[in-house]
């Protein structure tokens, strides 16, 4: 996927159009006398000139107020503006208006002091992250000093903040060296005029979107908050083609993580890479065997756990490798769990991580009776760097699969599972419930295993595929899918308290609309959660969601995936601490297999669905969409290919 986005507060040394305001050539200077030794001091600057381009330079009218509320004005033909700012006080408002397609248009930008500063989308997006609003007309008519102290204040953040979510793309152009606010460029649509030339910032129901002109997305982020961006980073359509399975983390930093496994000559590997980290190389962490279905996580200094199973000798082995953040390597590969302990192979890993490093990684596999499996986990101690022995956390009694688990930074947490009623061995598929027990990342003993579906298989039948989250207390969610007695399938829910053990599950999903599969679930730092889910209505599949809100419980189910024509699938989201989510899915549209994402913000809900990439469809393979936050909202979207 093209991608092209870039924060531009960049100048250039220019004359200025005719107008009112008396001009000054960029960079003139008035003499104050004589410095020590004879040498002159060093020249003040009293001008203020740059460029107004938006890709193409902009013909119209460069007006600037300063904190006094002094307006001038300059026109221009070419985009290139210049002020005199000697008898003017600090900081300075900038606007660009003019005429296209029969309606004014309106830019902003902003400059702390004499000097130079541009004016294009994304100095204006920088100005907005700053003022913590896209209303400027209404700053900029009010002129009033606070404000303009408040933006001066916060806007090196903004671009420091900016520049950290751009650098991926600033480097694809060479841009990655020039100073944001001081550099400079001309309108001639190369270097960072393309960049201009090639995107769209556009502002709506609380975000900022930053999108390529086929529409897709390279930036989104609540406009009060730009560190919580969404992004995809240094991740291509042409990366995707190649990726199987991916799984993606955010660090506390805002550095993300992408693992997924890659066909290598004749072998599948797992490979690894920080897309944040512009032109970093992937790296190959596993050694042995076909290796597939990599699970990341991160602690809270930025370490890494890699897990993932791979094929060796026709049965599967539970292999892991650490990123350690301060040192920036990885460690060798590690078999946890070998052939030699298990009668069959593990099947379909799940990771979590602790605050400390600690993880718990959950599997079923089967003990040599057919149709017969059984959930197991183990845990790594981060203080020892050692693997736990394997422990088995269904009855081994009744097959179980399909095992999910999820910890908090304290190290609480839940595993929640499929287990039939009877061994498999003599009805194959029979009839199924949902269990769960709390488990710690610590010595701690294991919670007492629980049914968690309200009534069992045998008269709603309960279809499966599990999600689980955990809050801040240890208190937490699991969600199936399940019969009701209105729909053959819906989406139920199990709370845990940690005070008193599992709740009576409740339906989730609208219950008469159409069946529902697929869940997942996230919490945010103060106990809400947002689950999503696909849902059939007779005529296609939409996205579902449903907020959980502490205290009071689950709200109205609604439709995150817009109204864009085209049957959802895969939905996944991601939840900031502040309760701010996105969710990424895959769409079948008239146009083909697309990948969308839409926000869905505390004080507004769900925004418009935005397009990330279209992806091929060979018939064969599909998207694995997947999305990542860590708590301030950074959030990271990626997506690969189905291989498994």
């Amino acid at each position: 996927m093209k991608r092209v986005l870039v924060l531009v507060m960049c100048l250039a040394l220019a004359a200025c159009g005719g107008g009112g305001g008396g001009d000054v050539a960029a960079g003139s200077s008035a003499s104050t006398g004589t410095g020590t030794g004879g040498s002159p001091p060093p020249a003040v600057v009293q001008s203020l000139s740059g460029i107004a381009a938006t890709g193409s330079a902009i013909s119209g009218r460069i007006y600037l107020k300063d904190a006094a509320g002094n307006e001038r004005y300059v026109d221009t033909t070419d985009g290139t503006y210049s002020f005199s700012t000697a008898d003017l006080t600090p900081p300075f408002m900038l606007k660009a208006e003019w005429t296209a397609n029969g309606a004014t248009q309106r830019l902003y930008s902003f400059s702390p002091s004499s000097g130079a500063a541009n004016i294009t989308p994304l100095t204006q997006l920088a100005v907005v992250g700053a003022a913590g609003t896209n209303a400027l007309d209404a700053i900029y008519a009010a002129s009033g000093a606070a404000a303009f102290t408040t933006i001066s204040n916060a806007l090196p953040g903004a671009i420091s903040i900016l520049t950290a979510e751009l650098a991926p793309l600033l480097a694809r152009y060479a841009a990655s060296s020039i100073d944001l606010m001081s550099g400079k460029f001309t309108a001639d649509h190369t270097g960072m005029d393309a960049l201009l030339d090639n995107i769209t910032v556009s502002y709506g129901a609380g975000t900022v979107t930053v999108a390529n002109l086929d529409g897709s997305t390279v930036l989104q982020a609540p406009i009060g908050n730009l560190a919580g961006a969404l992004s995809a980073a240094d991740w291509t359509s042409q990366d995707a083609l190649v990726a199987s399975d991916p799984d993606v983390g955010v660090d506390s930093n805002g550095n993300g993580l992408v693992v997924w496994s890659e066909q290598v000559a004749s072998q599948f590997v797992i490979r690894a890479r920080f897309p944040t980290d512009a032109g970093a190389a992937a790296t190959t962490l596993s050694t042995a065997g076909d290796a597939f279905l990599p699970r990341v996580a991160f602690d809270a200094a930025g370490n890494a756990t890699v897990i993932w199973m791979a094929s060796e000798n026709n049965i599967s082995n539970l292999w892991a490798s650490r990123y350690t953040a301060a040192s920036r390597t990885w460690s060798a590969p590690l078999r946890v769990v070998s052939s030699a302990s298990v009668a069959t192979g593990v099947s379909t890993p799940d990771l979590a991580v602790d605050g400390q490093g600690n993880a718990i990684v959950t599997w079923y596999q089967g003990d040599g009776r057919t149709n017969h499996f059984d959930v197991w986990a183990v845990k790594y101690a981060a203080l020892s760097g050692a693997w736990g022995a394997p422990f088995m956390v269904s009855d081994g009694v009744n097959s179980a699969a399909n095992s999910h688990v999820a910890v908090n930074a304290a190290g609480q947490g839940l595993i929640a599972w499929v287990q039939q009623q009877g061994d498999g061995t003599t009805v194959s598929n029979g009839p199924q419930d949902i269990y769960g027990r709390s488990v710690t990342t610590g010595a701690s003993a294991w919670g007492p295993r629980a049914m968690l579906n309200a009534v069992g298989g045998n008269l709603y039948n309960v279809y499966g595929q599990v999600a689980v989250a955990v809050d801040g207390s240890g208190n937490g969610l699991a969600l199936w899918v399940q019969s009701t007695a209105s729909l053959s399938f819906a989406i139920q829910s199990a709370r845990y308290v940690a005070a008193s053990g599992w709740q009576t599950s409740t339906v989730v999903s609208n219950n008469t609309l159409g069946e529902c599969y697929d869940p997942h679930v996230e919490i945010d730092g103060a106990g809400n959660a947002i689950a999503v889910w696909q849902e059939q209505n007779g005529v296609g599949a939409y996205g579902g969601a449903n907020r959980y809100a502490a205290g009071t419980g689950w709200g109205v189910p609604e439709k995150f995936s817009g109204t864009v024509p085209g049957d959802v699938y895969a939905p996944r989201v991601a939840v900031g601490a502040d309760g701010n989510a996105t969710a990424i899915w895959y769409q079948w549209e008239a146009s083909g297999i697309n990948v969308r994402t839409s926000r869905y913000l505390t004080g507004s809900g769900w925004d418009v669905p935005n397009l990330l990439s279209a992806t091929p469809a060979d018939g064969t393979t599909y998207p694995v969409p997947r999305v990542a936050t860590n708590a301030a909202g950074r959030t990271l979207a990626v997506w690969g290919i189905d291989r498994m």
